[in-house]
């Protein structure tokens, strides 16, 4: 009995680490997609500043666990049929 107790708590403890693993892993390669989509954008405008705005679209990407990698280029695509419409009207 006491063998079998002593190696579910080693497999709890694997599990645990399992996943503090996959969850910082998830959260690193989220954290280096904004890095990646904040030095795309300066690179795209010539800047070393950014507009705070895409901060929080990324942050609201991030909290909501949604893809952040080619979020501006989505939303940069959107913007543009939207303006495009609103000229045909």
């Amino acid at each position: 009995m006491l063998q079998r107790s002593s190696e579910l708590k080693v497999y709890e403890q694997e599990q645990k680490l399992k996943q503090r693993t996959e969850l910082c892993s998830e959260l690193m390669g989220a954290i280096f997609d904004i890095a990646d989509e904040a030095f795309n954008h300066m690179q795209d405008l010539d800047s070393k500043e950014w507009d705070s705005r895409n901060w929080g679209n990324w942050l609201k990407l991030f909290i909501h666990k949604q893809k952040i990698s080619g979020a501006m280029d989505e939303l940069l695509v959107v913007n543009v049929d939207s303006e495009a419409h609103n000229k045909l009207d």
